[in-house]
């Protein structure tokens, strides 16, 4: 059954950053690019490592693990060295001026 976390107001989260949002056991890595908001699996499929503390490229819409530089499409989840290690996506929404993000 889905659940709504509350990740924090749109001036909390601002763009260019990659935001820790913890659920339970859960690390989702939340990324506000020019207001547009894209949540997926904070921990690499690869090995394990932190997405929460990698990159954003902004323009290509990929975030990068920091421990071997894997890459993730941050759309869709695809892994862009290797599709079978994608990772999970979450819905983002925002009303008025509250980031939420639905968690199974």
């Amino acid at each position: 059954m889905a659940q709504t976390v509350t990740a924090g107001s749109v001036s909390e989260l601002p763009p260019g950053k990659i935001h820790k949002i913890e659920h339970g056991e859960q690390v989702i890595a939340l990324v506000n690019i020019d207001g547009q908001f894209f949540a997926v699996d904070g921990v690499c499929g690869h090995a394990g490592g932190p997405l929460c503390r990698g990159e954003v490229v902004a323009q290509e819409k990929v975030i990068s693990c920091p421990w071997h530089g894997w890459e993730y499409d941050l759309q869709s989840g695809e892994c862009l060295m290797d599709p079978s290690l994608s990772q999970k996506v979450f819905a983002v929404q925002v009303q008025d001026d509250t980031v939420k993000i639905e968690v199974e």
